[in-house]
């Protein structure tokens, strides 16, 4: 079925199968799965048919799922990165923060020129992030806009740069 879980484990080179309880969350891709002390929090995703704002966590000792925020933002091709008591999500050149004390979401001020310095102003989708410390890198992924040189047509371009928030 769709919604199973799998483990691998590393030593063994075996996929296990283990028992399950709770909310689930809905079928999808282009999520996030985050790990903070034994738990997983999977965030948003989406299913072809609509993006979706949840946030579920599974509790790997007890083996069980349970939703910890139903309405969010919506979130799909984004990164989640922990840093300290929360998960940082970065998508299109917004940044969204998320309490893990409180399951709260929150959207802190970010200095656009840091962005506009980096030619990603236009939206990045698809990019890769890493906690290191207190900052959180950022590197990749697909950037979309449209070509003010061209009639202002869409156009997609892969990056190659590397932005540091702190």
């Amino acid at each position: 079925a769709l919604n199973d879980l799998y483990v691998f484990d590393v030593e063994s080179k075996i996929w296990l199968k283990p028992s399950v309880s709770g909310d689930i969350p809905p079928p999808s891709y282009n999520h996030t799965a985050t790990e903070v002390n034994g738990k997983i929090y999977v965030i948003g995703g989406q299913n072809g048919m609509e993006v979706h704002s949840s946030v579920h966590m599974f509790d790997t000792n007890k083996g069980t799922w349970t939703c910890v925020s139903k309405k969010g933002i919506n979130l799909t091709n984004h990164t989640a990165t922990r840093i300290g008591a929360h998960i940082w999500c970065i998508v299109q050149g917004s940044v969204f923060r998320f309490s893990l004390k409180t399951h709260q979401w929150t959207q802190p001020k970010v200095n656009i020129s840091d962005l506009t310095r980096c030619r990603v102003a236009a939206s990045f989708t698809d990019h890769s992030a890493v906690a290191q410390g207190r900052e959180i890198l950022v590197f990749g992924g697909r950037i979309i806009g449209k070509a003010l040189s061209h009639g202002s047509k869409e156009y997609q371009k892969c990056s190659n740069e590397l932005i540091i928030f702190n």
